[in-house]
């Protein structure tokens, strides 16, 4: 690991929103993962900046903040914002000040070697696991005992891992996906990106 990355061992908890902290105090973790980074999604923070101004400025505002998690470095992420403080945001200030505020938890990630900046920045990863666990448990129904319903969740997740740290087993998985939907008979929307996550579909 390089030097000035976090520890090999250090543990990243990745909150969807502002309160994952008050959370995380609430519920039975242990003393040292509390103590862990606390990365916020940056897929959140995006949504919850643009929701706070006028609809004709939401999509240039969504390209400007993603820009500013795309930064090579943590310094230059700052730079970044405070130039579009400095321009467009001086139109639309309380969007500002919700950014400004999650920023320091939003750029955690910078922390940790960039080959794993883009599965540790947003809940992203996170939900597909779950969302994949819904649908391989729903698919089966009852299961026999507690031990069984571990083994599949546990070969879920080792799978979703594998995923993650490759790409040809992403673009597979992806494909299936497609084929499952069409197979259900789920309509395929267009849909049109003002941001890598900032997205609308249409008809």
């Amino acid at each position: 690991m390089d030097a000035g990355h976090a520890r090999p061992n250090a543990a990243l908890l990745v909150g969807g929103d502002a309160g994952a902290s008050e959370v995380i105090e609430q519920t039975d973790v242990s003393r040292a993962d509390r103590r862990a980074p606390q990365q916020r999604c940056v897929v959140h923070l995006q949504r919850n900046v643009v929701g706070k101004v006028p609809q004709r400025l939401r999509a240039r505002l969504a390209r400007e903040v993603w820009r500013i998690f795309e930064a090579p470095s943590k310094a230059e992420a700052r730079k970044r914002m405070e130039q579009l403080q400095a321009g467009l945001g001086k139109q639309v200030p309380e969007a500002m000040a919700c950014l400004a505020n999650g920023f320091e938890a939003a750029t955690q990630f910078y922390a940790f070697p960039k080959e794993h900046w883009h599965s540790i920045r947003s809940t992203n990863g996170l939900e597909r696991l779950h969302g994949e666990i819904k649908r391989r448990t729903n698919a089966v129904g009852a299961f026999p005992d507690r031990a069984s319903a571990l083994r599949l969740v546990t070969a879920v997740a080792l799978n979703v891992t594998a995923i993650w740290t490759d790409p040809l087993s992403r673009h597979v998985t992806a494909e299936a996906e497609g084929g499952r939907r069409r197979q259900r008979g789920v309509k395929q929307t267009r849909s049109f990106t003002v941001s890598p996550f900032y997205t609308q579909t249409g008809t």
